[in-house]
């Protein structure tokens, strides 16, 4: 299944809100806390494996990668230099391995960000 998001920056982040349409958001919800300060939260199921190098294989215990689901809401925090944005997007169309349109926002950072 080649239906996933992912963000490349070992400091971004990105979680799957469910399905949901814009008008059920009317503010920008918190990531889900971690027990652990500063670090990002194991994937719940969804394991998603990666090449790491010369044919060896790594599964990505953070929040780097959620599959692609028709309807569903995300909510993305990207991390490029010192700058943090934070993107609310849904999947409006989706053919599996072919191709998706997305509706996206900017949004001001939710109330508790873990990592302000």
């Amino acid at each position: 299944d080649n239906n996933w998001f992912e963000v490349s920056d070992p400091r971004s982040t990105i979680v799957d809100l469910g399905k949901k349409g814009w008008e059920n958001l009317k503010e920008t919800p918190s990531f889900p806390k971690s027990k652990k300060p500063h670090k990002p939260l194991p994937l719940s199921g969804n394991l998603k494996e990666i090449n790491a190098s010369a044919g060896v294989d790594d599964v990505s215990p953070y929040q780097q990668f959620v599959r692609a689901k028709l309807g569903h809401m995300y909510l993305m925090k990207v991390v490029r230099d010192r700058k943090k944005t934070y993107v609310l997007f849904r999947v409006d169309t989706l053919t599996k391995q072919e191709n998706c349109i997305v509706s996206w926002k900017n949004v001001q950072p939710p109330p508790e960000d873990i990592e302000k």
